[in-house]
C-alpha cells in the first residue's frame, strides 16, 4: 500500500469528525436564532487555529514555478469580463449597503423659488408694474429605531455586500484555476505534437529499413504494407493536434479577456515539474479560507437580519418632520425671519391585509434556504478537498505503474525486432509492439496533465483569498 494514502484517511477522519460542528454552525449562524439583540456573525476565522504544516499560497499559481503561467493568470485576472461582471455586482451590493444604511440618518431637503413679475399699465405714472417673491423651506425627516428594524436593515445589507466580495474572490480563484487548466492541456497538447512527430520519425526510418529487407528479398511486401500504414496512422494524428493546439490558445485569449488568435506569447512545451503536495491542515482551517464558505455564511446572516427587521416593521415607528420657511417680497429678509415646525407621528399598522406577516414568512423562508445552502457548501467543500487527494493518488500511481508498462514495452519491442531480423519472428509482431510503445508514451503524456490537473483542483478547493483594496477602493460610493 501507497504509504501516502493514511495522510488521505486522516483528512477523510477529520472530515466525519466535523460534520456534526458544521451542522451545529449552520443552525446557529443567524441572529434571529439568537434573539432580537446584537448579531454575533460567525466570523470564518474563529472556525479554528490555522492548518498545521505548510499552507496554499493565497496565489496558488505560483507554486508551479511557471513565470509563464503567472503572467498569464495575472493577465486574465486583470481583463477577464467574468471578473469585470463580479466586480460590477459588487459594487451594486456595496451602493445598495450606503443605501440601506443611509435610513440612520436624518434625511434634509431644501428648495427655493424666486418670481419677478413686471406687467405693463396705463393706470400708473410709471407705466408698469414690478412684483417680486422670494421663498425659502427647509425640511427634515428621521425616523426613531426603537425596534431597531433600521439598524437589522441596514445590517442585512452590509452583509450581502461582504458575501458579494466573497464572490469576486471565489470568481478569481476559478478563473485563475480555469486559466492554469487550460495552459496545462496547451501544454500536453504541444507535447503529444512533439511525441508523435518523433513516433513518425522513427516509424519513418523503420518503413526504409523494411523497404531494403524487402528489395533484398528478406522482408515480404505485407510488412512493408503494414509499415506503411502504420506510418500513415501516425500521420493522422498530427491534424487534430494542432487544430487543438489553436482551439486552446484561442480559448486561453478569451479567457483572458483577448480577442481569439492574440499572440499570449507562450512558448512552454512541457508540463512544469510538481512539488510536494500541500498541507491539507485541519477541515475547519479549509473551511476558514474559502471564500464560497464564508460567502454563505454572510449570506445566511444577512437573511437572519432580514427576518429581523421584518418582524419589527410590525411594530409602530414613530417618525420626526421639521419644516422651516419663509416667503419674503425682499431677498435679505429671507436671512433674518423663519417660521419652523416640529411634528412628530405615531404609525402603527393595523390593517394591511396579511402583507406583513407575509413578509416575516418569506424572509424565513429565506433564511431556511440560506441555511440549507451554508451545510451544502461546507459539505461539498469538504468533499473537494478529499476528491482532489484521492485523484491525485490515483493519477500518481497510474502514472508509475504506465512507466513500468513502457519500460517492459520497449524491452519487448527490443526483442522482438532482434528476433524479426533473425528471422524468428513475424513483422507483426515487431509492428504491434511498436504500436503498443507509442500508445503508451502518448498516454503517459495524458496521464501526467491528469495528475497536474487533480494538483490544480487541490490547490483551488484549499485556496483563500488575496489582497483586494483595489477593488475596495471602486467600491465606495
Amino acid at each position: 500500500m501507497n504509504m501516502r494514502l493514511p495522510h488521505t484517511q486522516c483528512f477523510r477522519r477529520a472530515t466525519i469528525a466535523l460534520l456534526p460542528v458544521v451542522v451545529l454552525l449552520a443552525s446557529c449562524a443567524s441572529p434571529v436564532n439568537r434573539g432580537l439583540g446584537e448579531s454575533s456573525t460567525l466570523v470564518p476565522g474563529e472556525f479554528s487555529a490555522a492548518a498545521n504544516g505548510e499552507a496554499v499560497p493565497d496565489r496558488w499559481w505560483t507554486a508551479f514555478g511557471s513565470e509563464e503561467l503567472n503572467a498569464l493568470v495575472q493577465r486574465a485576472l486583470d481583463g477577464s469580463t467574468s471578473l469585470a461582471q463580479a466586480e460590477a455586482r459588487f459594487r451594486q451590493a456595496s451602493a445598495l449597503a450606503a443605501q440601506r444604511g443611509a435610513a440612520r440618518i436624518p434625511e434634509v431637503s431644501a428648495n427655493a423659488s424666486g418670481r419677478i413679475t413686471e406687467r405693463e399699465t396705463a393706470a400708473t405714472p410709471e407705466g408698469d408694474t414690478r412684483t417680486e417673491s422670494w421663498e425659502l423651506n427647509l425640511a427634515a425627516s428621521y425616523e426613531l429605531d426603537l425596534w431597531g428594524r433600521v439598524r437589522a436593515g441596514a445590517k442585512s445589507a452590509a452583509l450581502d455586500r461582504d458575501a458579494s466580495r466573497e464572490d469576486l474572490q471565489a470568481a478569481r480563484i476559478s478563473v485563475a484555476a480555469e486559466i492554469t487548466l487550460r495552459y496545462f492541456d496547451l501544454l500536453t497538447t504541444r507535447r503529444k505534437i512533439d511525441i508523435v512527430a518523433g513516433q513518425l520519425g522513427i516509424s519513418r526510418k523503420v518503413e526504409e529499413v523494411v523497404e531494403t529487407r524487402y528489395r533484398r528479398s528478406m522482408a515480404s511486401g505485407l510488412d512493408l504494407l503494414q509499415q506503411r500504414e502504420n506510418v500513415a496512422a501516425i500521420e493522422a494524428q498530427q491534424p487534430p493536434l494542432v487544430a487543438a493546439e489553436k482551439l486552446l490558445l484561442n480559448e486561453l485569449a478569451v479567457l483572458a479577456g483577448q480577442a481569439p488568435g492574440t499572440d499570449l506569447g507562450l512558448e512552454a512545451r512541457t508540463l512544469p515539474v510538481l512539488a510536494p503536495a500541500p498541507s491539507t491542515g485541519l477541515p475547519a482551517a479549509l473551511l476558514a479560507r474559502r471564500p464560497d464558505v464564508r460567502a454563505a455564511v454572510l449570506r445566511a446572516d444577512s437573511a437572519g437580519f432580514s427576518l429581523s427587521a421584518a418582524k419589527r416593521d410590525r411594530l409602530p415607528a414613530i417618525r420626526l418632520t421639521a419644516s422651516a420657511g419663509y416667503t419674503s417680497e425682499k431677498l435679505a429678509d429671507l436671512i433674518d425671519n423663519w417660521i419652523a415646525q416640529l411634528a412628530a407621528s405615531l404609525v402603527a399598522p393595523l390593517i394591511d391585509g396579511g402583507r406583513r406577516r407575509a413578509e416575516v414568512i418569506r424572509t424565513r423562508g429565506v433564511l431556511d434556504e440560506r441555511l440549507a445552502s451554508y451545510k451544502g457548501v461546507v459539505l461539498r467543500a469538504l468533499r473537494d478537498v478529499e476528491d482532489a487527494l484521492v485523484l491525485e493518488q490515483g493519477k500518481a500511481d497510474q502514472l508509475a505503474a504506465l512507466e513500468r508498462q513502457l519500460e517492459a514495452a520497449r524491452r519487448s519491442q527490443e526483442r522482438a525486432r532482434d528476433r524479426y531480423l533473425n528471422g524468428a519472428e513475424s513483422y507483426l509482431s515487431v509492428l504491434a509492439a511498436i504500436t503498443n510503445v507509442q500508445g503508451l508514451e502518448r498516454r503517459i503524456a495524458d496521464t501526467v496533465n491528469e495528475r497536474a490537473a487533480a494538483r490544480v483542483r487541490l490547490y483551488r478547493s484549499l485556496a483563500g483569498a488575496w489582497d483586494d483594496t483595489e477593488t475596495n477602493k471602486k467600491a465606495k460610493p
